[in-house]
């Protein structure tokens, strides 16, 4: 995956300069912390967590050292206190709305299970520059036309957007949805995007295919 954020520490002021690497291990120490409570597990080491996210004990620990309090106890860490410290310093104590952009194949599989987004946030909305489209979908969630997005965005004060159209059509959707008020885009779309006024993550498909069969080259 490329461009996790575009501009991040000029965009706003950080109350916490963490490095990207950093935010993005932290991120999925908190997804694993979720999954372990689920099954019952109240405490973790730097090593357990190094073990199931990739990542070196060091790393780990130094990444968690950011953290108010971390909830150390032992040699371990008690992850009830650790989740709840996560929240706070990746701001999901807050309640974040967000919406689609691109309502064929795959905008409409993510709009339907509601799962993809984990807990602290929630679809209020789709678009699609197809009128056509937008009137024959059935889905719980509300759809409009893409001429829409400005008065749906600001009305119900939504954060983040997935972009999903394709071609070039993406930048200037990409563009009314900056303008608009959203703050982060999840694009799924074949075009890089790059905004100086959003967070931006490209999700390049093709390149994590390219990845994956250079690593099964590299093996023979």
């Amino acid at each position: 995956m490329k461009n996790f954020t575009n501009g991040l520490m000029n965009f706003i002021k950080v109350k916490h300069k963490i490095s990207e690497p950093s935010l993005f291990r932290l991120c999925k120490i908190y997804s694993l912390i979720e999954e372990m409570l689920e099954a019952g597990t109240n405490t973790v080491s730097s090593k357990e967590i190094g073990l199931k996210i990739g990542a070196a004990p060091h790393n780990v620990r130094k990444d968690l050292s950011n953290l108010k309090e971390p909830g150390v106890i032992g040699s371990g860490y008690e992850l009830t206190k650790l989740k709840a410290s996560l929240e706070e310093i990746l701001g999901l104590k807050r309640y974040r709305k967000a919406c689609i952009a691109g309502l064929s194949g795959l905008g409409m599989a993510i709009l339907d299970n509601q799962a993809f987004l984990g807990s602290g946030f929630r679809f209020v909305a789709g678009f699609d520059p197809n009128i056509n489209v937008v009137e024959t979908l059935k889905t719980s969630v509300p759809v409009y036309p893409s001429y829409e997005i400005e008065t749906v965005v600001n009305r119900e004060g939504i954060d983040f957007a997935v972009m999903t159209i394709q071609g070039d059509k993406a930048r200037a959707i990409a563009d009314v949805l900056i303008r608009s008020g959203i703050k982060g885009i999840i694009n799924f779309s074949s075009m890089m995007l790059v905004s100086d006024r959003a967070f931006i993550r490209n999700i390049d498909l093709p390149g994590e295919f390219r990845f994956l069969s250079a690593l099964l080259a590299m093996q023979s």
